[in-house]
């Protein structure tokens, strides 16, 4: 088991420089997900891990060995770093146990060759499998190969990039959790790169947000989602309600009355203006249902957004603002009821005016 560290990585293609001081430390046998929107440098940080991108600055280093820095780049083949593609690209002319085998090293003895390409197949929940050809596959089937091949050389660390944003939504999230167990069960080091904050926070032991070239905040997926550390990583990592409002004594009055606040990354006077920052399930629609007395506001419900599961309930408070609520979809009321909005927990506050 090794553990990776991420250490004032630069890298710049062309004049574009597209990362710009990243450090992360990855413990052994931890699964860390990197989250952030499209072209914020996921994939280049993936590609610099892998030795498929040079460092302009800084290092990246598996089990205290170095294998990247400005001017020196171990190559792919000598990382023990397995990668498991967004799409399983399997050989079609090789059989499913060839393409698991062509992960291994060509000097291992074929007996050995062959039992570990069995345990693998084994692993995968492919036992039997051996003989198909790729075409043969469902898209599940084909990534537990593309999985099996990344995992046969027993890789210090596993590279995972959206290997399952090509499948349905229903084999996505089973594939996904199955896929966890194994790596989990295996004490694999594995760092995955997605855009599905659902993904990220249900399968990760840590998650890394970045922004332009940067990790602005890493933690585990409660911290992340529970007290991001900026206003754009609350809205980005989740659905955010905002409203400003004024500090007063761990408190913020704005349109929802009075709410009680913890400040985050700084220290606000009396008086001064803030953003409070809700989560939709952090809100309740009728006060009166939990046990003990809260301010509650004036609303109006403007629109409902059922899911199934759940649903999102929009409301206008008495000054225009419209937040949403996050509730059973059996407690649903209609549109234009009038209720009482309150928070059930304390909210978060960001200076206001510095942006997002």
């Amino acid at each position: 088991m090794s553990g990776v560290s991420i250490s004032g990585l630069h890298i710049s293609q062309g004049n574009t420089e597209v990362l710009t001081g990243v450090d992360l430390e990855i413990e052994p046998a931890s699964f860390v997900a990197v989250l952030g929107p499209s072209g914020c440098g996921k994939t280049t940080l993936l590609l610099s891990i892998a030795g498929l991108l040079p460092v302009t600055a800084g290092t990246i280093s598996v089990g205290g060995r170095q294998l990247s820095a400005a001017g020196t780049t171990v190559p792919p083949e000598k990382r023990s770093v397995g990668w498991m593609p967004q799409e399983a690209s399997l050989f079609p002319h090789l059989s499913v146990a060839d393409n698991i085998g062509f992960g291994l090293p060509g000097r291992r003895k074929a007996a050995s060759r062959t039992a570990r390409v069995a345990e693998l197949m084994r692993l995968v929940g492919l036992d039997g499998y051996g003989d198909r050809a790729p075409s043969q596959l469902s898209g599940g089937q084909a990534q537990r190969v593309a999985l099996a091949r990344a995992l046969a050389p027993k890789p210090d660390v596993l590279l995972l990039d959206e290997p399952f944003a090509a499948l349905d939504t229903q084999l996505r999230g089973s594939l996904r959790q199955e896929v966890s167990e194994l790596l989990g069960a295996q004490r694999t080091t594995c760092i995955l790169v997605t855009h599905d904050q659902e993904e990220a926070l249900t399968l990760a032991d840590r998650v890394a947000v970045m922004r332009d070239g940067r990790i602005v905040h890493s933690g585990t997926p409660s911290e992340v989602y529970d007290r991001p550390s900026s206003r754009w990583a609350a809205s980005f990592v989740g659905d955010a309600v905002e409203l400003e409002g004024r500090w007063h004594a761990g408190r913020v009055r704005c349109a929802l009355g009075s709410v009680e606040a913890d400040a985050v990354g700084f220290d606000p006077a009396e008086g001064d203006v803030v953003v409070l920052v809700l989560r939709p399930e952090w809100i309740v629609l009728r006060p009166e249902w939990i046990a003990h007395a809260v301010e509650s506001a004036d609303a109006r419900v403007t629109g409902i957004s059922y899911a199934g599961h759940d649903a999102l309930v929009s409301c206008a408070l008495s000054d225009g603002s419209v937040i949403r609520a996050r509730i059973a979809p059996f407690e649903l009321p209609a549109l234009g009821d009038r209720l009482r909005l309150a928070v059930r927990r304390p909210g978060l506050a960001y200076p206001a005016g510095a942006g997002k």
